[in-house]
Order: C-alpha cells, then sequence, then structure tokens
C-alpha cells in the first residue's frame, strides 16, 4: 500500500515538473515571438507573463506539498483556496526574479534535496509503520488476557 502511495507521489512531482517546464518553455517561445508592435510595451507583458507563470509554478509547488501532507498527515486535509492564491502571489515575484524558474541554487541542489526528501519520506513510512505494528502487539496482548479469562470461564 505505501509503495503505491510512494509511486503515486512520485508520479505527481514528475507530472508538477513536466507542467512548469512546458510553461517555462511556452513562455520562452512566445518571448520569441516578434509581432511587429513596439517594444516598448513589451516589459509590461514580460512582467505580466513571468507573474503569471511564477503565480503557477508556485501553485504547482503548493499543490505537490498538499498532497504530501494528505499523504503523510491526514486524507481530508486541504489548503483554502485564499490560502492558496495568497501564497503564489506572494511565490510569484522569486519566480520573476529568475526568469520564471526556480532559483539557481535550488536547481543546483535539486539532486541534493530529492535525497534528503526521499530519505525523509523512507524514515517517516518506518516509523509510521513501525507505531502501527506496536499498536497491533499491544492490542493482541490486552486480548491475550480476555480469551484465557473466557477460555478458563467455559471450562
Amino acid at each position: 500500500m505505501e509503495n503505491i502511495e510512494n509511486n503515486e507521489m512520485e508520479s505527481n512531482l514528475i507530472i508538477e515538473e513536466e507542467i512548469i517546464q512546458n510553461t517555462i518553455e511556452e513562455t520562452d517561445f512566445l518571448n520569441t515571438l516578434d509581432d511587429g508592435e513596439s517594444t516598448e510595451a513589451t516589459p509590461a507583458i514580460d512582467e505580466s507573463l513571468l507573474l503569471a507563470q511564477g503565480e503557477m509554478t508556485a501553485v504547482a509547488l503548493l499543490g505537490a506539498g498538499e498532497g504530501l501532507v494528505k499523504q503523510f498527515g491526514h486524507k481530508s486535509f486541504e489548503l483554502e483556496k485564499a490560502q492558496k492564491e495568497n501564497v503564489s502571489k506572494s511565490f510569484a515575484p522569486l519566480f520573476v526574479k529568475y526568469g520564471g524558474e526556480l532559483p539557481p541554487w535550488f536547481l543546483q541542489y535539486k539532486e541534493e534535496i530529492m535525497f534528503t526528501f526521499a530519505l525523509g519520506t523512507l524514515c517517516f513510512t518506518s516509523l509510521t509503520q513501525v507505531k502501527a505494528l506496536k499498536k497491533v502487539d499491544a492490542e493482541k496482548v490486552a486480548s491475550k488476557p480476555k480469551k484465557e479469562a473466557e477460555t478458563d470461564a467455559t471450562s
């Protein structure tokens, strides 16, 4: 069951990375188009496109975070729509600062960050499993005297 959830989480992260990459590529393509208009309007358009792209990237990251909390915290957890909008608008300038992409330091350490995340996930799921097994053991021990008492009473 946990393997299915981990595979689903990895699939969601891959899909979100593809969405982000496609958005970046679309924006890059649109920036290469020359419609013959004055270049004075271009900076405002570029800025608004980058802000929109930054918001989309932030929404994708928030979605991934929300999915993780649902998976490891509680399946009914959900960020409020207003929260998502406010946070994505706050994150957008960060992505604009870095040309609509994640900061270079993040990309530079992407493998290390993903390793840390994977290791943390493994530790968390292992701890959860151990707690569940201990609970099952405790329930077995608690029910054992009852069964013995019932057996003694019927004898």
